[in-house]
């Protein structure tokens, strides 16, 4: 793997970290409080996500930038959206 000038190999360390730390944290939201704050949870995450990778540079987005900025934006906000009418179709227990 090459480097550039001007870039380091933990670029997206503390990205795949901070992904990491989110996830376990929705994890234990589902176990604790339920599905569905869970789901809510992992809307949060994919809309952190897109904000991240509209204001960073995309030396410093790293495994968040895929395509084009606006493409990967509206991917990840499309998805959190379709999260969310799922989630509001699903019936209440």
């Amino acid at each position: 793997m090459q480097q550039s000038a001007g870039t380091s190999r933990t670029t997206g360390g503390w990205m795949l970290a901070a992904i990491v730390v989110l996830l376990l944290a929705v994890v234990a939201a589902v176990v604790l409080a339920g599905t569905r704050v869970g789901v809510l949870g992992l809307v949060a995450v994919l809309v952190v996500a897109g904000l991240c990778r509209l204001f960073l540079p995309t030396a410093w987005a790293g495994p968040l930038a895929v395509r084009s900025r606006p493409l990967d934006v509206a991917t990840v906000w499309s998805l959190a959206a379709a999260m969310l009418v799922i989630l509001r179709l699903l019936p209440t227990p």
